[in-house]
């Protein structure tokens, strides 16, 4: 009888083993329902009963599906097994908002977000609630926050916010968040810029941040470079005069014609860029006690096709004189260096000042000419004439001063004042709006042309 006994090794071992599979049975059943959860959660519920994840995506597709009832229930559930995980709340958020229970929707987010703050979804649906009821200033907040979290979700968000700019209290709510120079300010103000149909949907923010602590150079640059680029001359000068050069004053179409300031180097200011062999700066005006300047330049006997002072003009058709002087000191050049007009359209040559060229005293000069029609922009540049490499070598300096335009026989040059639609009310409360009506895979709500509503988008 006792030889069957098993050993006490023997039956150690077989103890330890029926106690380890008592442990990883259970641990091996969750693994396998954390993975089967995301294609069945019913079957990761069957070996799991309780599991959260499983609750939640069950939750989600019974709301997608329309049975608010059951979806709330599992919602809740989930909650309870994990109250640490924002995805439940949000799914609790959408059955609110859908059956119209606002400030319940409003509360579930505000749990979703206390116990994931850097939830960047939930921080995004409050958003979307907040700013369709105008409050403006606490949407923006989360809209922050969100995107520094998640600033992959940018695309989604910019253009809903870009709606918004027809609403005179929302922009001044955003100026005042792009004030604060929030990471995704710079990225937003080049999104609306580069979208907006015309310069004057967005001016007012433009504006806005330009009296309240100013627009960093790269903005003021990126908002004259579209223009230019595409070619939208009036919605350049617009802009160049409201945030760079102040109110058009005066008759003469040369900005800084006296080179009194530094260079802005882009819209319609002077641009100086660097050029090898070449030297351009700034010298004492002629008889100057109150230190004015002019502009000089100087060779440094070598090879240079010299073009590299401009200024874009966007004179309209009509006659016109190019006025200036200059001075020569010791220049060597096989022709010379002047002043000349071209039509930027097709490079035709409306005006040319002389030549300067070897030792010369101050001279000033002036030219008549004509712009056609067709020839909306023109360049004025400073060039070295000449044929060939061969005629491009050259040493000395050379002063000008006193760069003007005037219009000849015709009406002085005036500008027609520029109208800022009036305030659009409702159109941000619809643009978020559409914000919840379609999700990503990730469940960012996105932007869609269909107000579909907020189911399917929870989980």
């Amino acid at each position: 009888m006792w030889a069957e006994v098993p050993p006490p090794r023997k039956l150690v071992a077989i103890v330890a083993g029926v106690a380890v599979l008592s442990l990883l049975l259970p641990a091996w059943r969750w693994l396998t329902a954390d993975a089967i959860a995301p294609e069945s959660p019913g079957r990761a519920l069957d070996r799991v009963p309780g599991h959260p994840r499983a609750l939640e995506l069950a939750a989600a597709r019974a709301f997608a599906t329309g049975d608010t009832r059951a979806a709330e229930a599992l919602a809740r559930s989930a909650i309870a097994g994990r109250p640490l995980e924002a995805r439940p709340y949000r799914i609790l958020a959408a059955i609110y908002e859908e059956s119209g229970r606002l400030p319940e929707a409003r509360a579930a987010h505000a749990a979703a977000i206390a116990v994931a703050p850097s939830d960047a979804v939930a921080r995004l649906w409050m958003a979307s609630l907040l700013l369709a009821e105008g409050r403006f200033a606490e949407a923006l907040a989360h809209v922050d926050r969100g995107l520094r979290a998640r600033p992959d979700l940018a695309s989604a968000v910019f253009p809903v916010l870009a709606g918004g700019l027809g609403n005179a209290d929302f922009v001044d709510a955003l100026v005042a968040g792009l004030g604060a120079a929030p990471p995704w300010r710079q990225h937003f103000l080049e999104e609306a810029v580069r979208e907006a149909g015309t310069i004057e949907a967005v001016l007012p923010l433009i504006e806005g941040l330009a009296g309240r602590g100013g627009l960093t150079d790269r903005e003021i640059r990126f908002v004259m470079a579209r223009f230019e680029g595409e070619r939208r001359w009036e919605d350049l000068r617009v802009a160049w005069h409201r945030l760079v050069a102040g109110p058009e004053q005066g008759a003469d179409f040369v900005v800084d014609g006296g080179f009194e300031q530094d260079p802005h180097g882009f819209g319609l200011g002077w641009r100086l860029p660097r050029v090898p062999g070449a030297i351009v700066g700034f010298a004492p005006a002629r008889g100057s006690a109150d230190g004015g300047r002019a502009l000089t330049v100087r060779f440094l006997d070598q090879r240079v096709p010299f073009q590299h002072v401009q200024q874009r003009l966007l004179l309209p058709a009509g006659r016109f004189r190019l006025s200036g002087e200059g001075r020569a000191d010791g220049l060597r050049a096989r022709r010379g260096l002047r002043w000349d007009l071209r039509c930027d359209e097709r490079s035709e040559v409306l005006a040319q000042g002389p030549l300067l060229a070897g030792t010369q005293a101050w001279q000033p000069w002036r030219v008549d000419f004509e712009v056609p029609g067709g020839c909306p922009s023109q360049w004025l540049t400073l060039r070295l004439e000449a044929v060939g490499p061969s005629e491009q070598m050259v040493g000395g300096s050379a002063t000008f001063d006193g760069l003007s335009i005037e219009r000849l026989g015709e009406e002085p040059h005036t500008t027609s004042p520029v109208v800022v639609p009036a305030a659009q009310s409702q159109g941000v409360s619809r643009g978020f709006k559409r914000l919840r009506a379609q999700c990503d895979t990730d469940t960012m709500p996105t932007v869609s042309g269909a107000a579909s509503g907020s189911r399917g988008c929870v989980s």
